[in-house]
């Protein structure tokens, strides 16, 4: 590095000190030197030489800028430096060449050699602005208006421009024609003569699809100069060949016929299935989602449109194989379980949303006697994976929209299928998962559920005192306390809350009911949080929360001896697995004799109100409560050893 003066050279090039604007604070160094020799348009000794040339800089900026040494005459602007001319600017719409970005270099030409002479010594501590008052640089919404009103073709002038264009084009066209007639016949330099051609047939054009015609052609015609089946091996091969042909043949046919055999066997054993069917199957397959699930829910729910089952169906000619078809409408065009002739459609999250928009308003829509047989011919079956994961979705978003048509038939399906089996248990921990887990804090939807769906939060309670027991089992974790708020304020608003799947006792002969888990959830959930809830104020609030619960149960007891629905909720087994494992979970570290009498005497008191409400279902002989005893320490409200005889002597209990 050397300095002359006030100039600063670098490795030959001279640093120039440059601002955007005279009140900026950063500056910008661009090193310039003379260019080298690059032909007629940019001579050496007027042309300078750029770089580090911001991105932002355009033609005229650099422009304004270097004529502080004299007058430019022309810019030029590369995204790297280029040995030949750039090309000329034939087009204003068309450029010949993109606008470089980024950091660019520069050429300047200059009108006289003294002004390249005052740029390579211009001072160091002289600074330059980029962006002068008379010619600024547009930045900003500025510059993005100017680039879209640039980038906005004029038609008038585009129109003119291309009539420019294709008249130079036709011009051009003659010019070369008259100068091939011109040397038609005239020898060159080498003496050679160039022949064309100026007949009718001007022969045929030199596409790639017209070179594919002439090589078959040509190859066509080499095959019918070969001998065939002259020498004896070409025989051989001939034969082995043909004989291959004909076994794989006889394979695909043999395929074939199989497999219009076996649609056959099952036309036969469908008794002859109507031919609306497969006209209903086949107008469905030509449709695409959503479409074709719109109208194959229509078509379910026309189906049991009368509120039936079997019969009396408003499509005509369906008749008693409606319940099939019905299954296999929703098997291909709502789970989109397609048979091997057509690959399986998987939807995106966007198309699921759509799917499950569509189920929530057939439902609701349909009548109150067909609504059931809908989603039971969607959902119903076995319980399959993706109906669970599907049924799942659609209860959450119910849940969260309020639609209670679709709670009230996901209540019959788990009262179906049985509250405490892995189906509704899978159904109901996905929704503790959404609202309890993933979303802890209150939310206003989850805890108005009673009101959308009494039968589906009795179910839903006792599927969840199901997944937990809170029994202490190290693999077992306790319910969630945002869960155990939401159940403990439910029973306790309504205590027919609990009996409301007992109602449906006279219409279906099983049941369940979420009275004897609420119950153990009293019982061993308050033995556990005392001995193994470390925080004291978890720990007081959920023993709260246990203790409103369990008078919640009493008062759901005496509320069910009004319903007159005469029918068992609890057994004398359940209470002595109940005391078994409370001794057991007691043994196991939680050894309190205050919360253990305390306990019992809870267990006293739901066995006496279940016996005055006809609820709990005695024994002959009163086994059960003989067992107790024996499990259970004395306390002045389960039966004494006196107590036991008086019921050998009496067999009736008397409180």
């Amino acid at each position: 590095m050397c300095a002359s003066e006030k100039t600063v050279v670098i490795d030959g090039f001279t640093v120039i000190q440059t601002k955007f604007q005279e009140s900026g604070k950063i500056g910008h160094s661009l090193y310039v030197k003379e260019a080298q020799s690059r032909g007629s348009s940019q001579p050496k000794d007027r042309t300078l030489f750029v770089v580090n040339v911001p991105p932002y800089c355009t033609q005229a900026s650099i422009r304004s800028v270097f004529s502080t040494f004299g007058d430019v005459t022309k810019v030029y602007l590369y995204d790297r430096p280029h040995k030949e001319d750039p090309p000329p600017t034939k087009s204003t719409y068309f450029p010949d060449r993109p606008e470089p970005k980024g950091f660019k270099v520069a050429n300047i030409i200059f009108k006289k050699v003294a002004s390249l002479a005052k740029a390579t010594s211009h001072p160091y501590d002289k600074v330059l602005r980029l962006s002068p008052a008379e010619n600024p640089i547009l930045t900003g919404i500025k510059k993005w208006q100017m680039e879209y009103q640039q980038n906005v073709c004029n038609p008038t002038a585009l129109e003119a421009e291309i009539d420019k264009y294709m008249t130079y084009y036709d011009e051009e066209q003659e010019r070369e024609k008259r100068l091939a007639l011109e040397q038609e016949g005239v020898p060159d330099e080498d003496g050679w003569v160039t022949v064309t051609r100026h007949g009718k047939n001007k022969g045929a054009p030199r596409t790639e699809t017209m070179e594919k015609k002439v090589t078959s052609k040509n190859k066509k015609k080499q095959a019918e100069k070969e001998l065939k089946n002259f020498y004896a091996f070409q025989m051989r091969e001939s034969k082995r060949d043909k004989i291959a042909e004909l076994r794989k043949n006889a394979k695909e046919v043999s395929s074939v016929n199989r497999q219009k055999r076996k649609c056959f066997v099952k036309f036969v054993q469908s008794e002859n299935r109507p031919i609306i069917m497969s006209k209903i199957l086949k107008k469905l397959s030509y449709l695409d989602f959503p479409e074709n699930s719109r109208q194959a829910l229509q078509y379910v729910a026309s189906c049991y449109s009368d509120g039936s089952t079997h019969h009396g169906l408003s499509i005509p000619g369906l008749e008693s194989a409606s319940e099939n078809w019905a299954y296999e409408v929703c098997h291909e065009y709502i789970y989109f379980h397609s048979s091997s002739r057509r690959a399986a459609q998987k939807l995106n999250a966007v198309q699921e949303l759509q799917l499950l928009e569509m189920l929530s308003s057939c439902l609701s829509e349909a009548n109150e006697g067909s609504r059931y047989s809908i989603f039971n011919a969607i959902f119903g079956g076995s319980p399959e994976g993706y109906k669970i994961i599907l049924l799942t979705k659609l209860v959450s978003m119910a849940l969260s929209l309020g639609v209670g048509p679709v709670l009230d038939c996901a209540a019959l399906w788990m009262q179906e299928h049985g509250c405490h089996s892995k189906a509704s248990c899978d159904l109901a921990h996905s929704l503790v998962e959404d609202y309890c887990l993933l979303f802890p804090e209150v939310s206003t939807t989850f805890q108005g559920l009673p009101r959308i769906s009494p039968l589906f939060t009795c179910n839903f309670i006792t599927a969840v005192a199901t997944i937990y027991p809170f029994d202490g089992n190290a693999f077992q974790k306790p319910p969630p306390l945002s869960l155990l708020r939401y159940i403990t304020t439910w029973v306790s608003s309504d205590p027919c809350l609990c009996s409301e799947s007992v109602r449906l006792s006279r219409i279906q002969a099983n049941f369940s009911c979420p009275f004897m888990g609420l119950v153990q959830w009293c019982i061993l959930g308050h033995l556990y949080t005392h001995c193994k809830v470390t925080n004291e104020a978890e720990k007081t609030e959920i023993l709260g929360l246990l203790s409103k619960l369990h008078f919640g149960i009493l008062q759901s007891l005496l509320a069910y001896k009004s319903m007159e629905l005469n029918q068992a909720l609890f057994y004398m087994p359940h209470f002595v697995s109940l005391s078994q494992a409370l001794m057991q979970l007691n043994s196991q570290g939680c050894k309190s004799e205050d919360t253990l009498h305390l306990l019992i005497e809870k267990i006293g008191q739901v066995i006496q109100v279940a016996m005055v409400t006809g609820s709990l279902k005695e024994e002959k002989g009163y086994f059960g409560l003989k067992q107790i005893c024996s499990i259970l320490p004395q306390n002045r409200l389960v039966f004494t050893k006196q107590c036991i005889k008086k019921f050998k002597i009496t067999s009736k209990f008397r409180l």
